[in-house]
């Protein structure tokens, strides 16, 4: 019946539905900031009943989301510089995946921090958008071991290409 569809309950009469769903969708993104530095630094989940500690954890959560803010701006300015690099041009969709599977393993398995991938703008002859770009942002989706990605500079390829923060477990940002 409500498949698809978020219902959100709340004592703020006083607000706007529109402010509801901001403060609700500003939540979760602190608690999404949590649970990624929660799976790097492996602890498991808490629940507070005491004012205090519910105070501390939404302090944790929010220098969590800095701190992941913080990461992927740096990111996006190309400030973490690349450890390796991928060129995807001239693979076909299945190699293009395999290759980049590969690729990402051997990256964490060498504890490597950020990775480069150039994946291109061309489009395939049947289909009206960048083939192997669009699956490459899709895939580093899919990866748990990929923190966040974002096009590169222009001079490392522009948006032909996407840095790659790689999570490393049991070390610190």
């Amino acid at each position: 019946m409500l498949d698809g569809k978020q219902l959100l309950v709340t004592n703020m009469a006083d607000h706007e539905p529109q402010q509801i769903v901001a403060r609700y969708r500003a939540l979760a993104d602190i608690e999404r900031g949590f649970r990624m530095l929660k799976s790097d630094i492996e602890i498991a989940p808490a629940y507070h009943r005491l004012p205090d500690r519910i105070c501390a954890h939404a302090l944790i959560c929010f220098l969590a989301l800095i701190l992941y803010r913080v990461l992927r701006l740096r990111l996006k300015r190309g400030q973490i510089a690349w450890e390796a690099g991928l060129d995807l041009h001239g693979y076909s969709l299945d190699e293009a995946r395999l290759e980049l599977e590969g690729f990402l393993k051997e990256a964490v398995g060498s504890r490597m921090r950020c990775v480069l991938v150039v994946h291109g703008k061309a489009w395939g002859s049947t289909a009206d958008y960048p083939v192997i770009k669009s699956h490459v942002n899709a895939w580093l989706r899919e990866w748990p071991t990929v923190l966040a990605f974002c096009s590169a500079k222009e001079s490392d390829g522009g948006t032909g290409a996407v840095y790659v923060l790689l999570r490393r477990r049991g070390q610190a940002f």
